[in-house]
């Protein structure tokens, strides 16, 4: 919460959202800097309640053909999916 409060203000710069946007993902879906540090535009898709994020690669794909990731839309300040469309806004 400290960091989504310090670095995701309303007049926040664009390097401090980003920060505050890879914490919450991280900490929302367990990601590994790995799988966040692959994550493209292209990867998500927003939709009205959630986002799927496709996941090239990860430590547990055995098969190596990528997995999708849902996240829920919360309604508070501290949602990563309305962090994440900020951001890429």
């Amino acid at each position: 919460m400290k960091i989504v409060n310090q670095f995701a203000s309303p007049n926040a710069n664009l390097k401090d959202l980003r920060l505050a946007c890879l914490c919450s993902l991280g900490f929302a879906v367990f990601f590994r800097y790995n799988e966040l540090s692959n994550i493209l535009p292209v990867h998500l898709e927003f939709h009205s309640d959630f986002v799927r994020i496709f996941v090239p690669h990860a430590n547990n794909d055995i098969y190596r053909e990528g997995n999708y990731v849902y996240i829920k839309r919360l309604n508070d300040q501290f949602c990563p999916v309305a962090l994440l469309q900020r951001y890429i806004l």
